[in-house]
């Protein structure tokens, strides 16, 4: 069995290292901390909080609305 984890840019990231990044690429990639990690930074994995979602889809925005009403 494979265990996922998430990985996340830390907040301090700045537009610069990630636009950098970006216009760096040589590749395709999925998000932007796989970008920042291809120009050399460092990300790391940490076990994340189910409930912290982020919301992109109106399927997204339905489990949100669940979650907020259990607070």
């Amino acid at each position: 069995m494979t265990n996922y984890g998430q990985r996340k840019l830390r907040r301090y990231s700045t537009y610069a290292i990630i636009a950098n990044a970006y216009k760096e690429l040589t590749a395709e990639v999925t998000d932007d901390a796989a970008a920042v990690e291809r120009l050399g930074y460092e990300v790391k994995l940490y076990r994340g909080d189910y409930n912290n979602i982020k919301v992109t889809t109106p399927e997204d925005l339905a489990l949100a609305e669940i979650i907020a009403a259990d607070i």
